[in-house]
């Protein structure tokens, strides 16, 4: 999985040499830095046609003291399309795909998942109305991590902006 994932440059993965902080976000500006930061990292993850499907707090680390979040714990990871369903995970904190009698799954899972992180974490109208579209019950109506990350960088670019390029939001949505 590590190779893959160093073989297809994808950033913002796991890295030892980060002191980890597993934590929600405390504030509405840290929840909207962290959805970018791995946002980002799913761009660049489902290029290489790999889902993380176990996206949680508890699998994101914040960075010391910066406004980097990433991505850790690909446990659970593999190839997309998954064909087989996959019990290993919780029904209540997963998308119900994974789980159905045709088990056939994609990385729509990941999206579920932001819009999960979305509800556990604030009750900001804006973001909450927008965690309903990422948890669409037909993945199909999902939209993608380019999707999301520029609907995130439209309505929360003033937060954004200092430290994270337009181009990380914007590449590729054309």
């Amino acid at each position: 999985m590590y190779h893959r994932m160093v073989e297809k440059k994808v950033r913002y993965g796991e890295n030892a040499l980060f002191r980890k902080k597993f934590r929600k976000p405390e504030s509405i500006e840290q929840l909207v830095k962290a959805l970018h930061c791995i946002l980002t990292f799913l761009k660049d993850y489902h290029k290489t046609n790999f889902m993380h499907r176990d996206i949680q707090w508890t699998t994101i680390m914040k960075e010391g003291v910066s406004d980097k979040w990433r991505v850790t714990n690909y446990d659970h990871a593999c190839e997309s399309p998954a064909s087989s369903p996959y019990s290993k995970l919780d029904r209540e904190t997963h998308a119900p795909e994974i789980f159905s009698l045709n088990g056939s799954h994609n990385q729509a899972v990941d999206i579920w998942s932001i819009g999960h992180l979305i509800q556990t974490a604030t009750s900001e109208q804006k973001l909450i109305e927008y965690s309903k579209i990422l948890m669409n019950p037909d993945p199909d109506k999902r939209p993608n991590a380019k999707v999301a990350c520029h609907w995130l960088w439209c309505e929360y670019r003033s937060c954004l902006m200092n430290d994270f390029s337009r181009e990380d939001s914007m590449e590729d949505i054309v």
